[in-house]
């Protein structure tokens, strides 16, 4: 098994996303379900290493990029997410695992997996300024 799959969440999330994208019935699953784990966590990555590179490595990276830069970024880790992600025979097993949830279990795991996902995407600018914002206030008081 693969690391990231011991923990009970990214298993959870595997699911979820699965599952949505088979009811859906107008696309491929395991494409869409690559997609969107790709997608949360290509923010996720670029919220950190713009941080880091803002804060640690000033004028590495231009205020101005390309969003080709963003495209060209985002391929290898879509190739990424294909090749370590995806396994056929894995997926089957976690939805053996969760098939049996109830409805409140149900619930609470759309909940908490499309917060996780749109969290991922969308809050990744005010982390940032959230962060700029303490660190100028302990920068203030030091």
């Amino acid at each position: 098994m693969r690391f990231i799959y011991r923990f009970r969440f990214y298993r959870y999330l595997v699911y979820k996303v699965y599952t949505w994208s088979k009811k859906r019935n107008n696309g491929i699953p395991i494409y869409e379900t690559l997609l969107v784990l790709t997608v949360a966590h290509y923010c996720q990555m670029a919220v950190l290493f713009l941080y880091i590179f803002r804060r640690h490595f000033p004028g590495v990276i231009p205020k101005e990029y390309s969003k080709w830069y963003l495209v060209a970024a985002f391929i290898p880790v879509l190739a990424f997410h294909y090749i370590y992600f995806y396994d056929k025979v894995l997926w089957q097993n976690f939805e053996d695992e969760f098939k049996e949830e109830s409805k409140s279990e149900r619930i609470r795991g759309n909940i908490l997996i499309t917060t996780y996902v749109l969290g991922s995407i969308f809050l990744g600018a005010p982390i940032m300024a959230f962060l700029d914002f303490l660190r100028e206030m302990i920068l203030r008081m030091v």
